[in-house]
């Protein structure tokens, strides 16, 4: 008797362990950012380790680890302990780059623990102001007309953007040119000064310039965004059922954290998308909160996955 309860306490002492380890106060929880300081997934971070701090009771930082298109940062996270000290708050990024980089040291699937989906942001279909084109369709029509050689701008090769304008092209099976930018901004800039017929760019840096300098046509994703009501999805603009892409930024832990420690962290991470002070900064940003579970996170990031697959195979992206 005297064995078997010696058993059952270390067996107790262990599950108390699991359960606790998210929110141990003697140990620093760490946020890796992919991206450097200052932009707009760092601040998103910074926000949220205050939030998470308030609710562990224990120290919540941001470390960023910029470069390799932000594989560095996830496979240093894929890496360490499962113990759910070390958490990445991440993006589109942690799908495309296994698809398009042949030396990814990372599945998207299976090599992280998913915690939960903090946030969407549209990507936006932009023409300049005083451009002939007034909708998706214009765009389409003429296109297919052969009429002229037309290009599109995107934030840069092998990320969201460039798989949106790529999607478009296969579905309404026309021929436009690819320019890749170094960055949004540059992006928006040449689009506005009409170097490019059209902008495939995140809501974030276009934003200041939507009605008067930059046209949006429609947003990428199945939905009409809550940040632009007025303007179509592309289904809706083009009429082509099934198009559907859209930014987001999530948080996962290392393959292999206890369930029970996934499950406290993602809803210490919904608790945290309700606070006040998160929630201005995703409106600042141009976000649009989301919040789910593990398992549903799981299943978006396998079937985006997929649909990511898809869209490089029949257009043949690849950065390597």
């Amino acid at each position: 008797m005297k064995r078997i309860a010696q058993g059952l306490v270390c067996v107790v002492a262990m599950m108390a362990t699991a359960c606790a380890s998210a929110a141990d106060p003697g140990g620093v929880t760490r946020i890796i950012v992919p991206f450097t300081a200052g932009g707009g997934v760092d601040s998103l971070a910074r926000v949220l380790s205050r939030s998470l701090q308030q609710q562990l009771g224990s120290p919540v930082i941001v470390e960023n680890k910029p470069g390799a298109g932000g594989n560095i940062a996830t496979s240093y996270v894929a890496a360490a302990a499962p113990d759910g000290k070390t958490l990445l708050l991440t993006t589109n990024g942690l799908v495309i780059n296994p698809i398009v980089y042949s030396n990814t040291d990372y599945n998207a699937r299976t090599s992280l623990a998913p915690i939960g989906m903090l946030a969407e942001s549209p990507v936006v279909f932009v023409t300049p102001s005083n451009s002939p084109f007034h909708t998706l369709s214009d765009v389409i029509k003429l296109a297919r007309s052969g009429a002229g050689r037309f290009s599109y701008a995107s934030c840069g090769a092998g990320n969201i953007h460039h798989f949106a304008g790529e999607l478009l092209k296969s579905m309404a099976n026309i021929d436009i040119v690819h320019v890749p930018y170094k960055g949004c901004s540059q992006a928006a800039n040449d689009v506005i000064s009409r170097q490019t017929d059209l902008g495939v760019i995140s809501l974030t840096s276009i934003a200041p310039y939507l009605g008067n300098r930059l046209r949006a046509l429609a947003v990428t994703s199945a939905k009409r965004s809550e940040l632009l009501p007025a303007v179509p999805t592309v289904a809706e603009a083009s009429g082509m059922d099934g198009y559907a892409l859209t930014g987001w930024y999530a948080m996962l832990a290392p393959r292999n954290t206890p369930k029970q420690v996934v499950d406290s962290l993602s809803r210490m991470l919904n608790a945290a998308l309700k606070d006040r002070e998160v929630r201005a900064n995703l409106a600042s940003s141009h976000m649009q909160p989301i919040g789910n579970t593990p398992v549903e996170l799981a299943k978006f990031i396998d079937e985006d996955d997929g649909r990511m697959r898809e869209i490089a195979r029949k257009s043949g992206i690849r950065l390597d």
